[in-house]
Order: structure tokens, then sequence, then C-alpha cells
């Protein structure tokens, strides 16, 4: 008797955390466009744990012909950007395509058409399975009840806010090198190929594995005097740093929790807006980067270091 009431008790405390995540989860139903003209019913049912998302995809043409995907990414509730990424494919029923089934990069906007509808929508760039450049398209939701509820401060207010790591009492040991990526670097996995595009309103949120982070910076364009600083948590990395075609390597111990790197555009040089190319390199894994903006403006990224 006391086994059959153990076993009864935790099978309603399942049921009870299964019906709590179900209660929590958020639907959101739109369309991906892909370059070529393909257009497909896309959806994402996620559950937000203080901004960080995580959750599936499911693109289809029927609903019983669809691929899921696993999806992270991170809902900035001031500015109602919503970025996520699908980390990789958990099936395929049946689903074909033109194109190359690949992994998407989206950054969404709240917006409105020319029509004077509301939508959530924005640009994405996608790879396949080993990291190389697919495409790119775009993905929009139609400004529901659910996405503003989503956005809404409101919800953010009664949601405790994910804590930044404390600012050191001690500077933070930073190493710089101007040197050419060496050999080593070079052949760094896990390269996406194109470089994402980050500016102020488009908020970045990455989960990070090692214990370093490692930032390379340049100008790969046209070199007219942008001027560009660096903060992790407040604490000043580069300033006023005069962007070169060397990279400039900066290499810093990470702590578990949320990081907040920022980058502070000081001069647009002689052709605005301030533009740098950055890799953010978590062991072999590397993070390529577009950042541009105007003078005084900051472009935010979320470091979130998994705990092993």
């Amino acid at each position: 008797m006391w086994h059959k009431q153990l076993g009864l008790l935790f099978l309603g405390m399942v049921l009870m955390n299964n019906l709590s995540a179900q209660q929590n989860e958020k639907i959101l139903k739109g369309y991906l466009g892909v370059q070529g003209g393909e257009s497909y019913t896309y959806k994402l049912i996620f559950t937000d744990s203080s901004g960080y998302l995580r959750g599936y995809s499911y693109t289809y043409l029927y609903e019983n012909k669809e691929v899921k995907a696993s999806i992270s990414g991170f809902i900035d509730r001031e500015n109602k950007t919503l970025s996520f990424k699908e980390n990789n494919i958990i099936y395929n029923h049946g689903f074909e395509s033109s194109t190359t089934i690949c992994l998407i990069n989206a950054v969404l906007k709240y917006q409105k058409t020319g029509e004077g509808k509301e939508q959530f929508s924005g640009a994405i760039t996608s790879s396949d399975i080993s990291n190389v450049y697919c495409g790119q398209g775009t993905v929009s939701f139609p400004y529901t009840e659910e996405i503003k509820q989503l956005t809404s401060l409101k919800v953010a207010e009664e949601t405790p806010k994910p804590q930044l790591i404390k600012k050191p009492e001690k500077p933070l040991k930073v190493v710089y090198d101007t040197a050419a990526m060496s050999s080593s670097s070079k052949n760094i996995s896990y390269f996406p190929a194109q470089p994402e595009q980050i500016t102020s309103g488009t908020e970045k949120a990455i989960e990070w594995y090692s214990d370093s982070l490692v930032i390379q910076v340049w100008d790969g364009g046209k070199i007219d005097g942008d001027k560009l600083s660096i903060t992790l948590n407040g604490a000043p990395l580069l300033n006023n740093y005069i962007l070169a075609k060397e990279q400039k390597r900066i290499a810093i111990p990470l702590e578990n929790g949320i990081s907040e790197l920022i980058f502070i555009a000081n001069n647009e040089g002689n052709e605005p807006p301030m533009t740098a190319n950055v890799w953010l390199v978590d062991g072999i894994r590397k993070h390529n980067l577009f950042i541009y903006n105007n003078i005084g403006k900051k472009a935010r990224i979320k470091i979130k270091k998994v705990e092993k």
C-alpha cells in the first residue's frame, strides 16, 4: 500500500509538472520565405524563462509533412525584438523542398506593413548542419495577442530579470594581440560563412561553453577612421580604439552566469555608420558578427555561460 501511494504521488507530480510546462508554452504561427520564392508555414512552440527561450520550430506545407528543429533565443521586451536560432533538426517527416533544408538564425522586430497591418518579422540567415551558408529569407508572424503579451514590458516586470555578473573588484586580466591569425585559429570549427548583422535594437543572446572569451575585431571594409569601445559588464576592454585591417585580439576569463558585452560607436569615420567585423571565439565555436551603428549607439550581446 505504501509503495502504491508513493507511485501515485510521483505520477501526480509528473502530471502537474507537464501541465505547468504546457501552460507556460507560447505558440507563434506565421510564414517562412526563402530565396527562390518558396514560402512555408512556420510555427514556434517554446517556453520563456526570464527572456531566454527554448523550444521547437516546425516548417511545413501540410501538417503531416514537416521538419521539426530545436530552438533557443532571447526576447528583448524593451525594443520588441526576438532573436532565435535553430540548433539541430529533430526529424523530417516527408518534407520536400527545391532548396537545401537549413538551420535558421533570425532577428524579428515589431513593424507595420505598407497596408498598415501589424506584424513581427525580420530577416534570416541560414546554414546547413555543417555550418555552411545556405541563403537568406524572412520570417513573419501576425501581431497576435500572444505576441503582444510576450513582448509587453508588464510581463517583463513580473518576471525576474537575469542578473548580470557584478563588475569585478579587481581589473579584468585582458590579453591584447594585434598579430595576424595563427594557423591554428584559422582552422576553428563551427564557423558560419556569413556574418550576422548586429546593431542598436537587435540584441543577440549566445550560450557559451568554454571558460574564456576571445574577441577578434577589425575593419573588414575601407579604413576610414571608425572608432569603438568595448565593455564587459561595465568593465572597459577597449576605449576609443581605431579599427584597422589587422585584427585586434582580446582574451579574458568568463565566469558562470550572464554577462553583457557592449560595442559602442565612438566615431563613424569618413563613411557612416561605424562598421566592425567581430569574431567571438568559444573554444572550437566561432560567432561571426558584423556590427554597425551611428555615433553613441550601442550593440549589445548577452552571453550566458553554460555551467559544466
